[in-house]
């Protein structure tokens, strides 16, 4: 998923809160758990190189690799252990109905969340998750489409990205921007590309 790990990294979660100026250099170790699926090894060299890339090579990213499975039930999703976490899957997951309560309680002391690829789409919906707590609406379609992205909003997560992304991606026509979240980015068709929700952060990536 090397677009999510170039938004993730781009939006500067923690003490890297957004692209440094050349006169300072962020520092620190920000603590980031990526609940996903077996890609989870190349999201984490994606990230590291990106970044590296948008100038923040002196904050360290350590990461809990944590599985979407059944058994998973999110209880350690606390500030005390994470700056962030980072939720993806590419496939049709079970996840444990304890997951959606944990997640939506992280979001409520102030957690940072990117919800990736077909947290709202393609999967059955995660139970007990409030969606209006993720920029996207559920919604139980996919199609491919050209990723040329157009930026609808100046925003830090899509200043340092080409607009010429990946050529072909899998998304979700039907996804539908909550009134509380900003698109800030879309395909050729109008869809919703990438958005985001403030206080506390939450980006979504539709690709």
């Amino acid at each position: 998923m090397p677009f999510l790990s170039s938004q993730a990294a781009s939006y500067g979660f923690g003490r890297a809160k957004q692209p440094p100026p050349a006169s300072r250099s962020p520092s620190g170790t920000y603590r980031i758990n990526i609940v996903g699926d077996a890609s989870i090894s190349t999201l984490i060299s994606g990230l590291n190189t990106a970044k590296t890339a948008l100038g923040y090579a002196a904050v360290t990213l350590t990461f809990t690799n944590t599985l979407i499975t059944s058994s998973y039930t999110g209880s350690n999703l606390t500030l005390a252990n994470f700056e962030a976490v980072l939720i993806y899957t590419n496939g049709g997951l079970t996840f444990n109905a304890s997951l959606g309560t944990n997640l939506n309680a992280y979001i409520a002391s102030g957690g940072p969340v990117v919800f990736g690829m077909f947290m709202w789409g393609n999967v059955a919906a995660l139970t007990n998750f409030t969606y209006t707590n993720s920029p996207y609406a559920f919604r139980g379609s996919q199609s491919s489409q050209t990723a040329t992205m157009t930026k609808t909003v100046v925003h830090p997560i899509t200043t340092p990205i080409n607009t010429s992304v990946a050529g072909s991606t899998f998304c979700t026509p039907t996804v539908v921007v909550q009134t509380s979240a900003t698109s800030i980015a879309t395909f050729p068709d109008g869809t919703s590309m990438v958005a985001y929700q403030n206080a506390p952060r939450r980006v979504a990536v539709n690709l």
